[in-house]
């Protein structure tokens, strides 16, 4: 059973529909790393290993209060490994109120 121009002619207007656009949607793996809350550290990925040193990692912040703990929990946080006490304290963020130097 062949298709009848009419049927033909049908095929080819739906084919040269515009197709809708489709917006793009942030994605499930997005962190908000302004916000720093638990629900957002736990978000991030962690590191217990650092590969570069074969040792356990740590965090980058020199004031840090879990500094000489061992197998401490780092994630990465803008290019700096942080532990979760500096991530929720909000170590390397911009303070609005904070004058430029």
């Amino acid at each position: 059973m062949s298709l009848t121009d009419e049927q033909i002619k049908a095929l080819l207007t739906v084919a040269e529909k515009p197709k809708r656009q489709r917006t793009k949607k942030a994605s499930i793996d997005y962190v908000n790393q302004s916000s720093r809350t638990y629900e957002n550290w736990f978000k991030l990925a962690h590191k217990l290993f650092d590969e570069e040193t074969q040792d356990a990692p740590k965090c980058a912040n020199p004031n840090c209060v879990d500094k000489d703990r061992r197998g401490a929990l780092v994630a990465n946080v803008v290019g700096v490994d942080m532990c979760r006490v500096c991530f929720l304290e909000g170590y390397m963020t911009i303070d609005s109120n904070q004058g430029q130097l």
